[in-house]
């Protein structure tokens, strides 16, 4: 989504009912602290790392269709 911020994203799943408001802060507050190491790559993950976060999204994405009870995604792989 053109122009569309790092954050802005919480609030569309709290549109589509993905999650509370509260989670969404608390998700954003998480983003907030960690923000500088992603920039300033002060905190660059090892491999072992990289996979494990992205098995975890990758669970995670599964788990947010499941709940949805439908096999569609929006997402391209």
């Amino acid at each position: 989504m053109p122009g569309q911020s790092h954050t802005e994203v919480y609030e569309y799943g709290v549109q589509a009912g993905l999650f509370s408001k509260d989670v969404a802060d608390r998700l954003e507050a998480l983003w907030q602290e960690n923000r500088s190491e992603s920039y300033y790559r002060t905190g660059i993950a090892g491999e072992h790392r990289v996979q494990t976060i992205y098995q975890l999204a990758t669970k995670l994405h599964e788990e947010v269709v499941n709940l949805t009870r439908t096999t569609d995604c929006l997402c391209s792989d």
